[in-house]
């Protein structure tokens, strides 16, 4: 039953990308580095190697999270330095993404494979 939730969780949310934007709005490679490299180095950082499964996957989730709005902050500080601001609607629309990773990350993954390991 969890992987039909997880299924369905995901499966509304693309619904909803898919009539807001179209889903090619909500993937952006760079974005996805950022968040899962900086999420699994802050795991990394923030327990050493020696950590648990389950500490390891509440501190990637963090780091996801905490990722997203660094991604947020760093694109925000290129689009005024950088961009004409009468016409940033697009560019600031892709500045939300990483934030949308990393709480899909953390809400969403993260739960459902702690429930997994919790279940071993």
């Amino acid at each position: 039953m969890k992987v039909l939730g997880v299924i369905g969780m995901l499966g509304i949310i693309g619904w909803v990308m898919s009539l807001a934007a179209g889903l090619g709005a909500f993937i952006d490679p760079v974005s996805i580095f950022l968040v899962f490299g900086g999420a699994v180095f802050f795991s990394i950082a923030r327990g050493a190697l020696d950590q648990t499964i389950e500490r390891a996957l509440q501190y990637f989730g963090d780091g996801a999270v905490y990722f997203g709005w660094l991604g947020f902050i760093i694109g925000a500080i290129g689009i005024l330095k950088n961009h004409d601001l009468q016409n940033v609607g697009p560019i600031i629309a892709l500045n939300t993404v990483p934030v949308l990773y990393g709480y899909l990350i953390r809400w969403i993954f993260v739960p459902f494979f702690a429930s997994f390991i919790e279940g071993r």
